[in-house]
């Protein structure tokens, strides 16, 4: 189809028919439609497991659990949000480091101004 124009809203760019998925999409998950709609209020924290399989952390980095600060003010260049979890290219110590947050692997989230009023919390084994 050469008249069709993909366009990837969460990154706001432009994608290549051939880029474009090819497969269906999974539905969104709670955690993820939960994310996208904190996200579009502010600053998001998130508290992940990274034993799980599918995490990719900095291993130097890595510890049972990881809190990490997400915002569409951060300018973080590769950032998506999709049905597999968030990934980034995220800064420690001044060295960049592409992650992998699978949704099976947070087990809390909230805007970071007002937790009180936005935490969730889910099982290990909750998607």
């Amino acid at each position: 189809m050469d008249n069709v124009i993909y366009i990837d809203f969460v990154n706001k760019k432009r994608i290549k028919p051939e880029q474009a998925p090819t497969e269906p999409l999974k539905p969104k998950s709670e955690k993820q439609l939960y994310f996208e709609d904190l996200m579009s209020r502010g600053m998001v924290t998130t508290i992940s497991v990274l034993n799980h399989s599918e995490v990719k952390f900095p291993e130097h980095l890595k510890q049972d659990f990881i809190v990490l600060k997400w915002s569409y003010r951060f300018g973080i260049p590769d950032l998506t949000i999709n049905s597999q979890g968030i990934s980034g290219t995220l800064t420690f110590s001044q060295k960049p480091h592409f992650v992998h947050i699978p949704w099976e692997s947070v087990i809390e989230m909230y805007l970071t101004n007002t937790p009180n009023d936005t935490k969730r919390q889910w099982s290990l084994d909750a998607t």
